[in-house]
């Protein structure tokens, strides 16, 4: 993946939009010491559409705490 506009948030949603690299883009390691705690993707097209998903917003404000305790 790799980030839309730069890595700058969305105006309304607060989240980064990631993309589909182009075909014949390289891949990046990431350390584990730059990941800052668990996210998960919002696919900008639902999954019921027959449009293939092009871009994802990144959620990172996902609470695993919270969510365990509630469900």
């Amino acid at each position: 993946m790799t980030t839309a506009a730069g890595g700058t948030p969305e105006r309304v949603s607060s989240m980064v939009k990631v993309i589909k690299p182009a075909t014949g883009s390289g891949c990046t390691v990431i350390s584990s010491d730059k990941i800052g705690g668990a996210a998960h993707l919002i696919p900008e097209e639902p999954d019921c559409s027959l449009i293939k998903n092009k871009g994802w917003l990144v959620n990172s404000y996902v609470d695993l705490a919270t969510w365990n305790e509630v469900y």
